[in-house]
Order: structure tokens, then sequence, then C-alpha cells
């Protein structure tokens, strides 16, 4: 009820899913901060008023831990059922209103899942960044999956267990990473290429035109008036 009412009069909603055990808040889950400013600014230039929301899946202790995990081998099966109820209850009660469903490398899980579920609802839309290797991810329709920065290779997304291993060692003996290469995986573990950037041309040019093409901010400056 809170967020439907922070969303009344909005044209979207960005909701974002944290990597990691998805207890983070956008402004410490890397670059992504700067992604969901990006896009709010381009719905902006649009005319459209936006909402960003984060979705904290997990308490963040030990026992938010083992509950995630549970969550992990069964696809999410409870999180994204509660995560989509959301979503639905805040399409069915504001017809006008587009969400966003946003998340990065843990967190794209259960945007897929959600997707799956909200398969038929057309005000639903998402945007993932550096899936897991063994998630297939789905990059059609109405959702976005980006699995490489433009400048290295990410290394999570590929399974490249040996450039992961590599650059771990180099942390330890304090060799520093140059950009690009600065992912990591819960927090501490290193994963060269595993970060997205809006200042990323490659990141930023491919959401810009998801959000022109696919979900028709073009369109939708012409036809509310704005």
């Amino acid at each position: 009820l809170a967020e439907y009412v922070e969303s009344a009069d909005k044209d979207f909603v960005i909701l974002f899913n944290p990597g990691g055990w998805g207890s983070s808040e956008p402004d410490a889950a890397s670059d992504w901060s700067g992604i969901l400013e990006g896009i709010k600014s381009q719905l902006t230039d649009f005319g459209n008023d936006t909402l960003i929301l984060t979705y904290h899946r997990t308490v963040d202790n030990m026992q938010g831990h083992l509950r995630e995990l549970r969550e992990i081998r069964r696809d999410y099966s409870a999180k994204a059922e509660a995560l989509a109820l959301r979503v639905q209850f805040l399409t069915t009660h504001n017809p006008d209103l587009k969400v966003i469903i946003t998340g990065e490398s843990m967190g794209t899980l259960i945007c897929s899942e959600v997707m799956n579920i909200l398969t038929d609802n057309p005000q639903v839309f998402s945007i993932q960044t550096g899936p897991p290797c063994w998630h297939q991810a789905d990059n059609t329709g109405r959702t976005l999956v980006i699995d490489d920065n433009g400048i290295v290779p990410d290394s999570f997304s590929r399974g490249d267990v040996i450039t992961i291993i590599k650059a771990n060692l180099e942390n330890l003996f304090g060799k520093s990473q140059p950009e690009g290469d600065k992912g990591t995986i819960f927090k501490y573990i290193q994963a060269p290429g595993h970060n997205y950037s809006w200042e990323y041309p490659a990141v930023s040019s491919q959401i810009t035109r998801f959000l022109e093409e696919t979900i028709g901010v073009n369109t939708e400056i012409a036809t509310s008036g704005k």
C-alpha cells in the first residue's frame, strides 16, 4: 500500500534488485546507482515522472543468507511470487503505470522469475546486468540482458573460473585491477568484467535503445501529451 501511494501519480517505477545477498542499497551496489539515475534521466527527458524503489529480498545476517541460499536452489519460487504480486498490485490499480524490474548479478535470478510470472502483463519490463553463468537469461520480448560491459568480458557471466582465480591471487598480493576489471561477487570475490556503469557506452547505449524501441518512451510522450 505504501508503494502504491508513492507511485500513484508516477509514469514509471524502477524496481531494483541488488546483487549479492540482496540487502544492499543502490549506492552500495557497484555502479548501479549511476545506471538507475541514467534510466531515470532518460525517462525524464521524455516527460515521464519516475520513482526508484529497491527490493530488499534478504535480511543481512546469517539466517537471512541461509534463507537466500534455499531460495536460489528453488529458483526463487517464494520470493519471486511475493515480488510479482506487489508489481501486479501496482499495475492493476494504476493501468497507466509501467514498471521496470532491474537487477544485477544474483539479483537477475529473481528478475527473470518475476518476468516469467508476469509474462502476460504488458506494463512490466526488465533490465538485467551480469547474470550468473549457470542462468539461462531471457534476452527477448520485454527483457534486456547485458552480460558484457564493452570493456572487459564478464568472467562471472561466462564462468571463466581461471580468470577469477587469477584476479583474486593478484588482489591478495596487492596488485590493482584496471578500469573495467573491478567487478566483484558478494562484495569481496574479484571477478574481472563483472561491473556495469552508465559511463560505459556499451551499457548506456543498449539501455537507451531498449527504452526507446521496446518500452516506447518516445511513443509515451507523443500519446500522453506531456
